[in-house]
Parts: C-alpha cells; structure tokens; sequence
C-alpha cells in the first residue's frame, strides 16, 4: 500500500503512516527498509499487518522530506554562485567550501562561474539535491 509519513519520532524511534486507504498505521525504525531516516512528508511503499505498517519503503523522488526550497537556492546560485553560498544551504558544505577558496581567485572565479550555471541548470530543473538526497521543495 502507499501512503505519507505523518509523524516520527526520534527518541523512541517510531512513527505512523497515513495510507491511502484512510487509515493509519504505526511503524517502528526496524520496519523502515531505507538508509535515510524516515521524515514527516516521504512518500512510501508498505505492507500492512493489521494496524502496523511493516517492510516501510521510500518512494524515490516523491515527497522525500527535503525543507530547502528550489526558490531559495535558485535566488543564492543568481546572486553568490560563484562563491557557492547555495550548496551551503542545501548542506553540501565541502563543495561549498571549495567554491568558496576558488571562488576569491580570478582563474577559480571562472571555474565555479561555470561551477555555478551548471547548478543554475540542475536546480532549475529539478534534478538538484540536498546534502541528505532530498529533493528541493
């Protein structure tokens, strides 16, 4: 069946699912079948045993959790590309970093100029992911 996660809970490590029948169904992290933990909004794939929600499966690309928004990071990649402040915010610090040393340097200005409409593009058209694999909201 599919549903959405509608809760999780960190520290008890269990959460519920709202299927697409209407009802709800709890699931633990033993039931979760992904290596991205499981967040409010993921679209998912399970079985059902009785009111549990077991061998909990993340649809890819739908609904998969991300909170940076493509506005955003689009407005940073126009106005601060080159210098990499967009990866920042989607938690792609190591690459921000190294945009941002090449970034001071006129040879590396070039670079992560072309770095940076590359990101323009991706972001642009949906293919561009946070740090964690997310999608952009």
């Amino acid at each position: 069946m599919k549903g959405s996660v509608i809760s999780y809970d960190e520290a008890t490590h269990s959460g519920k699912i709202s299927g697409h029948d209407g009802q709800r169904y709890a699931f633990t992290r033993q039931n979760w079948a992904n290596d991205k933990n499981p967040k409010v909004g993921m679209n998912v794939d399970f079985d059902v045993s009785g009111t549990d929600a077991t061998d909990v499966i993340l649809l890819a690309g739908t609904g998969s959790g991300g909170d940076k928004t493509k506005v955003a990071a689009l407005l940073l990649v126009l106005f601060f590309g080159a210098f990499g402040f967009h990866r920042f915010y989607v938690g792609k610090v190591g690459t921000g970093i190294v945009m941002l040393l090449l970034g001071i340097t006129m040879v590396g200005l070039i670079v992560t100029g072309i770095w940076a409409l590359v990101d323009l593009i991706t972001i642009a058209t949906g293919s561009f992911k946070d740090a964690e694999g997310n999608d952009l909201v």
